[in-house]
């Protein structure tokens, strides 16, 4: 499903709201199969979120904050990300190839079967 602008930016909104009243008002975003194919996410705030199956290919999501998201199969290819947070994401089998993760964070992340193949990976953390 491709998302449209509006509808994304509906659920950001949600999402923060929820993450800023620890669940008690908002929506934390969950949403499946869709494609954000060169999307500017920059700087977005999406601790916890849902996004399986998401395509972000070229998409700028540099600065983004994917701590302990779900982001399994994520495709990322080409995408920059720039000091992005992965932080114990769940990044089972996204593809990063060729992307640009420079200083980017996956401390604790769930990399398996995960593709850096053809990435920048300068200075990024995999502790």
């Amino acid at each position: 499903m491709t998302a449209k602008k509006d509808n994304l930016r509906k659920i950001l909104h949600e999402h923060s709201r929820w993450i800023f009243s620890h669940g008690k008002a908002g929506n934390r975003a969950d949403v499946k199969n869709w494609k954000l194919d060169n999307f500017d996410l920059e700087n977005e705030d999406l601790p916890f979120a849902k996004l399986r199956f998401v395509s972000l290919r070229g998409a700028n999501v540099s600065g983004i904050n994917f701590r302990q998201a779900d982001l399994l199969q994520g495709s990322f290819v080409g995408a920059y990300l720039l000091e992005a947070g992965f932080e114990g994401a769940n990044l089972s089998g996204s593809d990063f190839s060729f992307s640009k993760c420079m200083r980017a964070n996956f401390t604790n992340a769930n990399l398996e079967i995960a593709n850096f193949e053809g990435a920048n990976l300068k200075e990024t953390n995999f502790i």
